[in-house]
């Protein structure tokens, strides 16, 4: 705007030099807004765009600790509303100029993705104080964070560089950053020119304001456009430093890009956030740690929402845990619970089910990623039946009883199994055995059993407890000699275990009607001066009012009531009424009998329908009167209707039990309930002391159900389906009765289907048409009801014919191995044996599933190929080997065969092993060695230009060969300051790879370059083992001398004057060593004296020199040469040539020459 440091448009700047940069921004842009837009929402995929990184570059503990309080203060901003982020913190902690140790962390954090990278310390156009300065190292493709740099002309990529036309080379850091395809930034904020901290802080504050609340979700471009109107809209009020700040920020990318951001909240649950210690839990354990973990990938709000946190048991009742209203999450939260254990319904297979704002009150992104089912499983040291299944038909003696351990892995142990025809265990048939044996597949042989036909048998498993009590499990089964295979509930206990509605089974093995008791409430009054509503006039059943009110006054009602269920007699409405009564006036009075008392032909039809209702059944008497005495009449004028026979309403009521009614003679009203011909029930009467008080009497009258329902347990699996078979018979003769069943189909997953209904008639069905595949599991239920006698249907036995499925178990007792711990990178074996004990064979290969969970509580899948097909009696192996070398820490393996019940199974729980797997983590950097030409150089020695420079990378893990190339990286700078990276290959640098069965971990390249340019280079060698520990907090760097020209120095020897031996020390430069150096020793005369060669030299390479070869005085007879001075001169030859004198910097050794020859001193 005029006048003002804000833009009238957002602007940003694209610093390409060709049309390929260009293109190569432009597919970032693209894929950047591809990520976005994804609706994928998992934490994978959007997790990582709350994460943020800010670093610190100070040059001294001071800065750095001033520059953390203001990163400090934008890391509040950014975890509150509305970005929700999460935040890592890295300071400078070393002096240096360029700080590295942190290099690792901040690599793996870009691997993982960023959103927004922020920089405050010191920086220049190509280079920050904390090592962020390669970009090309970190592998981040699809994950580009917006780069914000507080420094030093970080943002100045105008400055004319020669360079730069040669691609990434020359690129300043901003340019690095946003041009490196697939990789690098999708922004790059900075200074074009010196910044000072404080007036940095203002920009940063207000901008962070701007993009993590205040314009969430906005461009960038408007988001920095609004800062500089927030610090800088009124010119004439801003002083000269905040000024400069402002206008030297330089966005380099896109001024339309949005920062990652969301639209609503979006509340994750995933497998890996919840965790159970410890990780193998049984009952003995008595409780467990839980720690659930939840994540906003979304828009933080501040709001609240509902967790609920539920414990689903093995017999499918839920325990709520956790259900409490919290803070809805910005970012992270937690929830951790220590749980108790109940051992008898906790046993087995458990679900966790963790929901996230279970009302929905939150508008979410996603409501699908709000709700967590996880099994984990509670073990309990016990040993359970597995064959004969539960309820089949046995029809075979001399079987083997086979039993699982529920821990797998138990040790040593002595196991029980009891056998009788009884499961109370306490007939003469009782038998018992004991095996000793470690966990998994128990079998226990009983020779001496001979089973008697259609006899039930109850069987039953423990362990041995050392102290205390059995842990007893039971199973059941028939023996029907000659029969085909099946189940069969046949017995008293067996019938037990079935669902029995408004039945039971009488300890004398009958069935009956379950009987209760009916509060029966009546009430009445005198017209209209004591009761005048309806409800004046009701009939209660246990507090229902349906029948109430009358048709008039002058009248006797009956209510008649099965004892079954105690349901009312209806009467006809509208229409005549039935039995001779009066017809009904209204809906409310449609179970009323009502007679009119003044009439001689109505009373005597009263007495027939009296006479009529059938024994047993309950009648409830009341009559309605008018305060006029000739409203009624009365127990004198029944009487006399038929003196003779007694055949009278009044002698019908008092023989019923109404003893008072003598005493209605006058206006009053009665109230009389009574069961007929049935002196178990004592009749309840009472009449109102005149015609103003109301009457009420109460009733508890006893009842049974007229109707019930048995239903089986799941009956199955089966492979296939054949016949529906059952007996039974009627309890008495007569009408009333009324059976009949109910065939259920219930699938794998529990789903129930209604799939036939049969009569009473059949007793022998063809169920073949029923598919097993679709519905392996049967369910049969008995509807029975007699609304005449109360007497069910007397069922004996049902039977479900069909072919038995395979059961198979974990047998570790078998074959079981694997370490409990082991060093990072060795190879652990895993090895179980999977044993069919059934009498079937499973019908394909057999499939595993096979997860190791590491110390993150993050699962990996493993790919097992599949067994083979097992039939009966066979076993087989389950088989891996666990490279180690990514689960450092506490693991735990968790092996399946036939996941999921692929092919379906009598049991599944005993197809399971959990074990814990501890991982020694490799915590020890390797050595890395540099020489040239087989020398260990000083920081800026002369090297030959065509070196050969050897790097060894030796590591200490003795399973963990270094024999990949990208655990070594080599590059060099050369004297124009360009960096290059050096790529293995046949020429240039050659890799050998470690072998570890020569003992010596030790990874070599052999890098033999050619340096044609004289100079100052620098080595930059970084070396890491498998597992990625740094082979020093540093890489190592140094510097070398390249000079191209061959000459050699002066030579001096060392020590000079010598007693005993003395060395040669020299510099040679150019590419290679001469091929003939010579030294010549002379006396003062000029005799020569001694020749050393230079294969008696020893080793020498291009650069400084010190001789392995020591002179000690000697001619070259070997005699001792007298005390005092000698000379000696060098002759070298290259190629025919002797070498130039070559004079380093500062140095003057010549004095010490004269024409080529030097002094030496001998004293002995």
């Amino acid at each position: 705007m005029p006048g003002t440091n804000v833009p009238l448009v957002p602007i940003g700047r694209l610093g390409a030099i060709n049309g390929n940069e260009v293109g190569i921004y432009l597919d970032k842009m693209k894929q950047y807004e591809q990520v976005q837009q994804s609706t994928s929402q998992t934490i994978a995929s959007k997790g990582w765009m709350k994460n943020m990184l800010h670093t610190i570059g100070g040059s001294d503990s001071t800065e750095n600790a001033d520059f953390l309080i203001y990163m400090n203060g934008y890391k509040a901003i950014a975890q509150d509303t509305f970005f929700g982020a999460h935040v890592e913190t890295f300071a400078k902690t070393s002096v240096s100029a360029i700080e590295q140790q942190q290099s690792q962390r901040i690599a793996e954090l870009f691997q993982e993705g960023l959103s927004y990278v922020k920089y405050f310390g010191h920086s220049s156009a190509n280079e920050l104080a904390i090592n962020l300065n390669y970009p090309e190292n970190y592998q981040n493709n699809g994950k580009y964070p917006f780069m914000h740099v507080s420094g030093c002309t970080v943002g100045n990529f105008f400055t004319y560089a020669p360079a730069r036309v040669n691609g990434y080379s020359g690129m300043s850091l901003s340019e690095k950053y946003i041009f490196l395809d697939h990789k690098g930034s999708i922004g790059f904020l900075g200074s074009t020119h010196f910044g000072i901290a404080p007036f940095l802080n203002y920009y940063n504050t207000s901008l962070y304001s701007d993009f993590c609340r205040n314009m969430y979700g906005n461009t960038i471009g408007n988001q920095i456009k609004n800062t500089l109107q927030t610090l800088g809209g009124n010119p004439g009020s801003l002083d000269f430093y905040t000024r400069i700040h402002l206008e030297e920020v330089n966005l380099h990318g896109d001024p339309a890009l949005k920062i990652n951001a969301h639209a609503k909240p979006d509340y994750v649950i995933e497998d890996q956030l919840v965790k159970f210690t410890p990780n193998i839990i049984t009952v003995g354990d008595l409780n467990f740690k839980l720690d659930v973990k939840h994540m906003n990938i979304g828009r933080g709000v501040r709001d609240s929402m509902r967790v609920t946190i539920k414990q689903k048991l093995p017999n499918d009742t839920i325990r709520v845990l956790y259900d409490k209203l919290i803070p809805a999450t910005m970012y992270m939260d937690s929830v951790s619970l220590t749980v108790p254990i109940n051992p008898i319904t906790d046993k087995g297979l458990n679900k966790l089910i963790v929901t996230l704002d279970v009302d929905g009150r939150i508008d979410e992104l996603s409501e699908t990623n709000n709700t967590l089912t996880k099994d984990f499983y509670i073990f309990e040291d016990e040993l359970r039946p597995i064959s004969p299944y539960n309820y089949s038909i046995i029809n075979q003696q001399n079987i083997t009883f086979y039993a699982s351990t529920a821990n797998p892995l138990s040790g040593q142990r002595q196991y029980v199994m009891e056998i009788d025809t009884t499961e109370a265990f306490n007939s003469a048939f009782k038998k018992s055995y004991t095996i000793n044996g470690i966990g998994g597949v128990i079998q226990f042989n009983a020779s001496n059993i001979t089973f008697t036909d259609s006899t039930v048998y109850y069987w039953r498993t423990s362990t041995v407890p050392s102290s205390g009590n059995y842990i007893w499990n039971t199973s059941s089964f028939i023996y029907l000699q000659n029969s085909t295979t099946g189940f069969s509930q046949s017995h008293y206990f067996q019938h037990l275990k079935s669902g029995i509605v408004n039945m039971n089974l009488q300890t004398g093995r009958k069935w009956e009607f379950n009987k209760y008791t009916v509060g029966v409430k009546i009430k009445n009054g005198v017209f209209p001066t004591a009761a005048r509503n309806a409800p004046d006039f009701a009939v209660e059943i246990d507090g229902a009012n349906d029948i109430q009110s009358v048709c008039g006054i002058s009248a006797i009602i009956f209510n008649v009531f099965s004892p079954f269920d105690m349901k009312p007699w209806r009467n006809v409405y509208p229409g005549t009424g039935l039995y001779g009564s009066d017809d009904v006036c209204g809906s409310e009075r449609q179970w009323n009998f009502q007679y009119n008392l003044l009439s001689l032909s109505k009373r005597q039809a009263a007495v027939a329908f009296l006479d009529m209702i059938p024994n047993g059944y309950y009648v409830t008497v009341r009559n309605t009167s008018g305060v006029d005495p000739v409203t009624n009449t009365y127990a004198d004028d029944w009487k006399n209707d038929d003196p003779v026979n007694n055949n009278t309403l009044y002698h019908r009521l008092k023989n019923a039990g109404f003893t008072t009614i003598d005493s209605f003679n006058r206006p009053r009203c009665f109230n009389f309930i009574y069961k007929k011909a049935d002196n178990s029930f004592i009749p309840v009467y009472a009449f109102s002391e005149g015609i103003y008080d109301k009457l009420v009497i109460d009733a508890v009258c006893p009842v049974s159900k007229s109707s019930g329902t048995v239903t089986s347990p799941l009956l199955g699996p089966a492979r296939s389906w054949s016949r529906f078979q059952w007996k039974g018979a009627r309890d008495e003769a007569g009408a009333g009765d009324s059976v009949y069943f109910k065939v259920i189909g219930v699938t794998a997953a529990g789903v129930e289907t209604d799939l036939m209904t049969v009569d009473s008639t059949s007793k022998d069905i063809d169920i073949s048409a029923i598919n097993a595949a679709q519905y392996p599991y049967l369910r049969l239920q008995m509807y029975n009801q007699d609304t005449i006698q109360g007497t069910p249907y007397q069922l004996n036995y049902w039977r479900l014919r069909g072919q038995y499925i395979p059961e198979g178990a974990v047998a570790p007792n078998i074959s079981f191995s694997m370490k409990d711990s082991a060093d990072q990178g060795e190879m652990v074996d895993f090895k179980l044996a999977f044993k069919n004990i059934s009498q079937t064979a499973f019908s394909d290969s057999m499939q595993f599933n096979f997860v190791i969970t590491d110390r993150n509580n993050a699962p990996h899948p493993v790919t097992l190929p599949k067994g083979k097909v097992l039939i009966s009696g066979d076993t087989l192996m389950m088989n891996y080997r666990i490279d180690t070398k990514n689960y450092p820490g506490a693991n735990t393996i968790f092996a399946e065969v036939n996941p999921n019940n692929a092919q379906l199974e009598q049991y599944h729980f005993n197809n399971i092993l959990f074990k814990d797997l501890y991982v020694r983590p490799d915590n020890y950097n390797p050595l890395l060695d540099v020489t040239f030409d087989g020398v260990h150089i000083l920081n800026e020695d002369i090297v030959s230009a065509k070196p050969h420079i050897l790097v060894n990378l030796k590591d200490e893990s003795r399973f963990m060969a270094l024999s990949d190339t990208a655990l070594l990286k080599v590059q060099v700078k050369y004297p124009d300051g360009t960096l290059r990276t050096f790529h293995f290959g046949p020429d240039t640098m050659r890799f050998t790879p470690a072998n570890l069965s020569s003992g010596n971990n030790t990874a070599v390249i052999d890098f033999m370059p050619y340096f044609p340019e004289e100079g100052y280079y620098e080595l930059i060698v970084s070396g890491k083992d498998v597992v990625g520990n740094k082979a020093g907090a540093i890489d190592y760097h140094i510097k070398f001398h390249v000079i191209n020209k061959a000459m050699i120095s002066n030579m001096l020897n060392y020590p000079n004057p010598f007693t005993t031996s003395t060395a040669f020390v020299f510099t040679i430069t150019g590419s290679e060593v001469p091929q003939n150096i010579r030294i010549q020793i002379l006396t003062i005369t000029g005799k020569v004296v001694r020749e050393i060669t230079k294969d008696e030299l020893g080793p020498l390479h291009v650069g400084p020199n010190i001789t392995e070869f020591k002179w000690d005085g000697t001619d070259m007879y070997g005699a001792k040469l007298a005390n005092g001075v000698y000379l000696y001169r060098v002759l070298t030859n290259l190629n025919g040539k002797s070498l130039d004198k070559y004079r380093g910097e500062d140095e003057n050794t010549d004095k010490f020459f004269n024409k080529g020859y030097g002094k030496m001193v001998l004293i002995r």
